[in-house]
């Protein structure tokens, strides 16, 4: 048997063990690439063909961030959640969020974005 937490393609894997969460006393924070970052930075974080948008509990290379991620999108939360949108933690302490109606986490919410390196975008 393979156990599956997040990451799925196929609408019918419904039944993850995952937590609502209703506060955060730690960073939600998405990893990405210069590549990718001026379509998020003017449409924000997509889900694409997956039923969540996935996020790390700070900066966490174990569960959530890969490694070579070169920025790093630091969510707001409460801003995020004022606006009804859901985010849940994963049994192996992945964050992840379907994003709004549309499958997004907008620019709005973008706390701040900072490179590897630490420079602010």
């Amino acid at each position: 048997m393979i156990r599956a937490n997040q990451g799925h393609t196929i609408a019918q894997v419904n039944a993850l063990n995952l937590k609502l969460l209703t506060r955060s006393d730690f960073d939600i924070i998405h990893g990405t690439y210069f590549d990718c970052y001026p379509r998020i930075k003017n449409q924000g974080l997509s889900r694409m063909k997956r039923n969540h948008i996935h996020f790390a509990k700070g900066l966490n290379f174990i569960s959530g961030l890969r490694r070579n991620a070169q920025i790093f999108i630091y969510i707001d939360f409460q801003k995020a959640r004022d606006d009804e949108i859901e985010f849940f933690e994963s049994d192996n302490n992945v964050i992840l969020s379907p994003g709004n109606s549309d499958g997004y986490i907008e620019p709005k919410y973008f706390l701040r974005v900072v490179t590897a390196s630490g420079q602010e975008l």
